[in-house]
């Protein structure tokens, strides 16, 4: 006999929206796997009872989907408080745009820097500046440290949008562009927030401040905990 999907809180219907919406939280990837789990305990132990549960629910229909909006209710408080929402420690973690990715790997590959010398402290200011002006936005263009030299900042068009790239390159062969792009046009990220993501064997990591997106893209080498230490680095200054 098929059951009520208005009368069952473990109605396969209901559990899959609810597990649609917490995949859509952006939430740490530890919180939205406990909840998970505590999900998934809560069923199992429910179980043996379906059949009494069944009977009460039937006698009060609402009871289901008021327990069903229980538990979106103490989720959401949850990743609010965790995510950093109300004050909380822990970063927002926000989700790259596929093709914003994309151009930007796409754009770092075909730039080829590894000839040109480097450029000196005063040099990076000057262009740092000028970028700036041009775009109406504060480009950044950073000594990196840890054996990183900067070759080159400019424009590039990333994904329909004129925003700036400052390369990198090491000793190693590796090299590294730190994007300059204007979240508020592109799409809107809170400010805070942060990247981390592997496209097409490309580390990116970034951050979000003042309507803008700080993303750097590595080479296939380069490591995506060295990139994220430089892209933390940079966001703390």
């Amino acid at each position: 006999m098929s059951q009520d999907p208005t009368n069952s809180f473990d109605d396969p219907t209901l559990q899959a929206a609810l597990r649609s919406a917490l995949g859509r939280e952006r939430a740490p990837a530890d919180l939205r796997a406990r909840i998970s789990a505590a999900l998934d305990e809560v069923q199992a132990s429910v179980a043996p009872h379906r059949a009494e549960r069944r009977l009460l629910l039937f006698r009060s229909p609402m009871m289901g989907l008021a327990a069903a909006a229980l538990v979106v209710i103490v989720v959401g408080l949850a990743i609010k408080f965790y995510g950093g929402g109300s004050g909380g420690g822990t970063k927002l973690v926000a989700v790259l745009p596929k093709p914003i990715a994309e151009a930007m790997v796409q754009v770092h590959d075909s730039t080829n820097v590894n000839d040109n010398p480097t450029l000196a402290a005063n040099d990076a200011t000057a262009r740092q500046k000028a970028l700036s002006t041009e775009l109406g936005y504060a480009a950044i263009v950073p000594a990196l440290g840890d054996g990183w030299s900067l070759k080159d900042a400019k424009t590039a068009d990333i994904n329909g949008f004129k925003s700036a790239q400052a390369t990198y390159t090491r000793s190693d062969g590796q090299s590294i562009s730190l994007f300059s792009i204007p979240a508020n046009k592109a799409y809107s990220p809170e400010d805070g927030s942060t990247y981390e993501m592997s496209v097409d064997k490309h580390a990116i990591a970034g951050f979000v401040r003042n309507a803008t997106m700080y993303c750097a893209v590595g080479s296939e080498g380069v490591k995506m905990d060295d990139l994220k230490k430089l892209t933390d680095a940079l966001s703390k200054s």
